[in-house]
């Protein structure tokens, strides 16, 4: 019997949200998520997804980090996550919904 060997790569939708951040899909994902949260907390989810931390976030924004916090905060609740991998899963599914 011969042995095949196959060989694929899966992606999680935190990849794939990284992806689209750096690419041409960034705008895509921005109208996505503009559908379900606020411009402010679009803007925090970004760069969220870009690796940026919350006093990093801040600072790019001019906004204090416990502005920061508080945002998340809000997003959480509206998505209904309970992480920060959560969020950023529950905003990918928003964004394969809207453009789907």
């Amino acid at each position: 019997m011969d042995t095949v060997q196959v060989s694929f790569q899966m992606t999680s939708p935190v990849s794939e949200l990284s992806r689209l951040t750096d690419s041409d899909s960034s705008e895509r994902l921005n109208d996505a998520l503009n559908h379900h949260l606020s411009p402010r907390q679009t803007q925090v989810l970004l760069l969220m997804l870009q690796g940026h931390s919350r006093s990093e976030i801040a600072k790019h924004l001019n906004v204090s980090a416990r502005t920061v916090d508080t945002t998340r905060a809000r997003m959480m609740v509206k998505l209904k996550a309970k992480s920060n991998t959560e969020l950023a899963i529950k905003a990918f599914e928003l964004c394969n919904s809207v453009t789907a």
